[in-house]
């Protein structure tokens, strides 16, 4: 060992044993390194590659160490002893490399390492003391769970990870070291004993067999096993109330049984995979049957009679399915069996209990004298199984639904002609009666059935028409008479009775017609007569506004009032006004309806439309741009008239223009913030009922006329007007042409 590899040793022992020493120690030895290499670039290409290589990588990885502990102190022992192991066995490495500076690197990669280095290799591992991995067997056991206990094979691994915290110095016990030399002893000695296979078989006076599980059992000083323990616990984790597991246990060789087995010394009978293992068997007998009760949707007590010479079990009562065990030659009895709506075929229980097995004997079955209304049921099963028989069964409940009868009435007073319907309760296939026999009456519908002759119209029917029966079938049979009949009259609803139209729109002073009428469809005619209109409220409203309301025959008449001197409304209703009244059928009883309705009422400002100026105040003549003409109305003021009456009002507006400068364009003319001023002293101050039907009004018929313009042509042209399409070429002359000129 030379001189650079014993001042490296000697510098990570140190590191060992002084933690935070452990990264400037590793910068010292890259250092060492750093130099070493220099002083040994003698010869070789090769070498010096491989020497600046390792000098890098060992830089590199030194700064990442120095950085790392600048941020966060490392306190793992675990991890600085990896560290300085990585660290010596590098420094082997190299030193292995840097040897012989002149000889090929492919040669002294297949060099062995010096004695010195061996050895220091090996006092570097010693020193660490890196703890052995538990190896301790564990034998995966098949189709069973094994106690711990039993194995003796989950404490040792504990403790051997308990000992390797305790000598890292953290998170160890209190135990001394007696006791966990003594404790490890001890599992190496259970680890060190040998274990042998035993599978366990059943079976049954048959001779059928089947598998029960299996177990790795340590093998006695004796050649022999002891089975006692294990077959208890194998024999609870195969409980089934269905099955006893008896005795003697005998040996079994996957085909046959011989000799009984003493389980505390059991020996091996048979050979699996080439080593010695033991099968063994007991005898499975059935004891009970597994029996799922299906209801049917029904409610029972039950009870379960034992076979010959055994006890009988205790029942109790069930409103839903449920599973009992009986055992081989019981009976089950269902007693007090009902379902509402249901009955029992008393004449053949077979039609009414069935067995999903051929495990039973007998059927039995009839009305139960102890309960109203209800049934009893019995199965006797087999007391001797037949061979391959199954276990489990399912007992059925088969209800079959009670008949009624349904009559139809043709009226309520009148059932001799009615239709009937024979039914069964539970039924899905059957509908209520179309009635198309029943009564027709006036100003009502027919909608379905009802069971009250006395409430037979109105909004909705207790039975719809064309119903399903199946969702009324209980309260049908509840009001089922003596011979379950059950008795259904018509029941109608009112003709539907429709607004023609919800509102209407009156001006101020627009001329009432007295022909407006607000009317109602009824049975698909409109302003049918035999409606009956009553108002309720709104018509004093309408009269302030100088609007009557009648109700007539036709429909409620609206019209001028007489206190109304004008020939239209005197005032404005903003909102409008709401008109409520009532319609009914005056040939139907006065039970039906009345109906209520609302009918709005509204009046709005008189629409004034300006008076159009002259054909000349309209026209100009083009001169490019958009103002109005000199003969266009000065001050700004129009005549505005109303299409409803001869009100006249003057119209101000602020200014007015053509809508285009252009000839084609031109058709209108634009007046900004239009108002209203009313001559006549009456209306002043009542300007609510009036309005422009523009409020920005347009003056339609608008027009710009072309421009003569007189061109002197010669023969190079002086001037171009704008807009001009031809250039004119003639002999020096007065021409008059016409131009639609543009702006420039």
């Amino acid at each position: 060992m030379n001189a650079k590899n014993k001042l490296i040793e000697k510098l990570l022992r140190i590191a060992k044993r002084h933690k935070i020493l452990t990264y400037p120690v590793l910068a010292l030895v890259a250092v060492i390194s750093v130099i070493n290499y220099f002083f040994s670039w003698s010869a070789g290409a090769g070498r010096r590659v491989v020497a600046v290589v390792m000098v890098l990588v060992m830089l590199v990885s030194q700064s990442y160490f120095l950085t790392s502990s600048a941020n966060a102190l490392v306190d793992d022992q675990a991890e600085i002893d990896t560290q300085v192991m990585a660290q010596e066995n590098a420094q082997l490495t190299e030193g292995e490399t840097v040897e012989n500076p002149a000889d090929p690197v492919e040669e002294d990669a297949q060099e062995e390492p010096e004695a010195g280095v061996a050895d220091n290799a090996e006092e570097s591992n010693e020193e660490l003391e890196v703890p052995e991995e538990n190896t301790e067997d564990l034998t995966p056991v098949t189709d069973q769970d094994v106690d711990v206990e039993e194995e003796g094979g989950s404490e040792s691994l504990t403790d051997g990870v308990e000992d390797s915290t305790s000598e890292n110095g953290e998170d160890g016990d209190n135990t001394s070291e007696d006791e966990k030399d003594g404790s490890t002893e001890d599992n190496k000695e259970d680890e060190e004993k040998e274990k042998i296979r035993c599978e366990f078989f059943f079976y049954n006076e048959n001779g059928e067999s089947g598998y029960l599980g299996a177990y790795d059992v340590v093998k006695n000083d004796d050649s022999t096993c002891d089975l006692s323990d294990v077959v208890d616990n194998l024999l609870e984790g195969n409980s089934n109330k269905c099955y006893d597991y008896v005795g003697p246990w005998k040996y079994f060789n996957g085909k046959t049984s011989s000799g009984n087995v003493d389980l505390s010394k059991a020996t091996p009978n048979v050979k699996l995979y080439g080593k010695d293992a033991i099968q063994v068997c007991c005898t499975r007998k059935l004891v009970n049957y597994k029996v799922n009760v299906d209801l049917g949707g029904g409610e029972c007590t039950y009870s379960i009679g034992a076979a010959a010479g055994g006890s009988n079990t205790a029942g109790g009562s069930q409103k839903d399915d449920f599973t009992v065990y009986v055992p081989l030659g019981g009976t089950l009895r269902l007693d007090g069996l009902k379902r509402y709506g249901y009955e029992f075929d008393i004449n053949d229980a077979k039609n009414s209990v069935s067995v999903s097995a051929s495990i039973y004997d007998s059927l039995g079955g009839g009305v139960d004298s102890s309960d109203e209304n209800g049934y009893w049921c019995s199965v006797k099963f087999k007391e001797i199984p037949v061979t391959n028989s199954p276990t489990e069964c399912t007992v059925s409940i088969n209800w079959k639904g009670l008949p009624y009868t349904i009559v139809y009435a043709k009226n309520a007073e009148d059932i001799n002609s009615a239709e009937k319907q024979e039914v069964r309760y539970g039924d899905r296939d059957e509908f209520f009666s179309l009635g198309t026999f029943v009564e027709e009456k006036q100003g009502l519908d027919f909608a379905g059935w009802t069971l009250d002759p006395d409430k037979t119209i109105g909004a909705k029917p207790e039975f719809p028409l064309g119903a399903r029966i199946l969702g009324y079938q209980e309260i049908l049979l509840e009001n089922a008479e003596e011979g379950k009949v059950v008795t259904l009259y018509p029941f109608y609803k009112y003709k539907d009775i429709f607004l023609l139209d919800d509102s209407i729109t009156y001006h101020y002073q627009q001329p009432l017609s007295g022909t407006d009428y607000i009317q109602c469809s009824y049975d698909g005619k409109t302003a049918a007569t035999n409606l009956e209109y009553t108002i309720t409220s709104g018509d004093d409203w309408l009269e302030d506004l100088g609007i009557e309301a009648v109700a007539t025959d036709k429909g409620i008449l609206l019209k001028k009032a007489d206190s109304n001197k004008t020939e239209g409304p005197r005032k404005v209703a903003k909102g409008g006004i709401k008109l409520s009244f009532t319609v009914k059928d005056k040939a139907v009883s006065s039970e039906v309806g009345p109906f209520p309705f609302e009918f709005t009422v509204y009046v709005e400002p008189m629409d004034l439309e300006i008076q159009n100026p002259s054909e000349e105040a309209m026209t100009k003549i083009y001169d490019g741009d958009t103002t109005v003409s000199k003969n266009f109305p000065e001050s700004g003021k129009l005549v505005a008239k109303s299409k409803y009456g001869n009100v006249e009002a003057k119209v101000e507006y602020d200014n007015a223009a053509y809508n285009s400068p252009d000839v084609k364009d031109a058709s209108y003319i634009e007046l900004n913030n239009a108002r209203i001023d009313f001559d006549d002293t009456e209306l002043k101050g009542d300007n609510d009922c009036y309005r422009l039907v523009d409020s920005s009004p347009r003056l339609t018929g608008a027009k710009i006329t072309p421009r003569n313009v007189f061109v002197v042509a010669k023969a190079e042209p002086e001037k171009i007007l704008a807009g001009q399409e031809h250039t004119l070429v003639y002999s020096v002359r007065r021409i008059r042409i016409t131009l639609i000129q543009k702006p420039v």
